[in-house]
């Protein structure tokens, strides 16, 4: 288990980030959701035990992380722009992290990077972005970390790396007991990839949840009314939102599905349906019930 405790981290007289608390159970993906420069990254180096937090600590596994050498190598960094060596090939960078990871599988690995067939004598430089972050995808799931931080993995990817990237990672992510967490901009990267997301916003976290909970705890119906029924509605539910267009009326409510489709059945709709919710309607309508408009960062 990962456990963020008050983090705060300040460069240059600007808050990167502002007591952030969280906690990562092992074996789970984590999303970790914000727009460029509210402090994703930094969070992620701070985790990695790059940077030290000014305030607060990290604990990993009931062990402090910063400038314990032993429980880092139970963690594998991925950034934005991952390093190379000038003229590496992808067998040099193969070589350099077998020598920093003592679990890295290198048979593994030249089969992985033989199946995307790249050539393995090719100078990194000359590869497309989307190769390097293959590469380094392989590379990080090779070295048989307990934890992977990714950020910004899939910016700027076309969608057969993308798709390939994320194949590999649940993978990796079902076989074996992997924690994940990715940092990204886009919500539409995480939704259908994470078990949990956080949404961090100048340096603080304003809300995190675990998808599948928000998923089974909120409900979305579309029902149709003659005039005057509806307000029945209003008693007898847990009303998250309600928009209603002549006949229509639309509604997020939490609790029992079964108990709200009683309620809506009862109040005199002459027709209604489920429809589906997507998690940026949820976290949208669950950021509205702490007093917070997050439509701005998620869309």
């Amino acid at each position: 288990m990962l456990c963020i405790n008050g983090v705060s981290k300040t460069f240059d007289n600007v808050q990167a980030l502002n007591n952030v608390s969280l906690t990562i159970e092992a074996g789970k993906t984590w999303g970790i959701l914000g727009v460029n420069g509210a402090g994703k990254s930094t969070l992620l180096k701070i985790i990695a035990g790059i940077l030290r937090p000014d305030k607060g600590s990290i604990v990993l596994d009931d062990k402090q992380l910063y400038n314990n050498s032993k429980i880092k190598k139970e963690i594998f960094f991925l950034s934005d722009d991952a390093y190379y060596f000038p003229n590496a090939t992808v067998e040099t960078m193969a070589e350099f992290y077998s020598s920093v990871y003592k679990e890295f599988d290198i048979v593994r690995y030249r089969k992985l990077y033989e199946a995307l067939e790249f050539d393995n004598i090719r100078k990194m430089r000359t590869f497309s972005k989307g190769m390097k972050r293959q590469v380094f995808i392989l590379l990080a799931l090779c070295s048989n970390t307990n934890y992977l931080l990714c950020d910004e993995i899939f910016d700027g990817l076309d969608p057969v790396v993308r798709n390939t990237i994320q194949e590999l990672l649940f993978h990796e992510v079902k076989n074996r007991k992997l924690t994940l967490i990715v940092a990204s901009h886009n919500l539409k990267e995480l939704e259908n990839f994470c078990d949990c997301l956080g949404i961090i916003h100048q340096g603080g976290i304003l809300l995190s949840k675990e998808i599948q909970h928000m998923q089974h705890q909120t409900h979305k119906f579309q029902c149709v009314y003659n005039e005057g029924k509806a307000l029945q509605l209003a008693s007898g539910l847990d009303l998250v939102s309600i928009e209603r267009q002549g006949f229509l009326v639309t509604l997020l409510a939490r609790g029992i599905k079964e108990e709200i489709e009683e309620i809506i059945r009862r109040s005199g709709a002459d027709r209604y349906q489920e429809l589906p919710l997507t998690v940026e309607e949820i976290f949208i309508n669950e950021s509205e019930v702490i007093g917070y408009d997050i439509s701005a960062i998620i869309s």
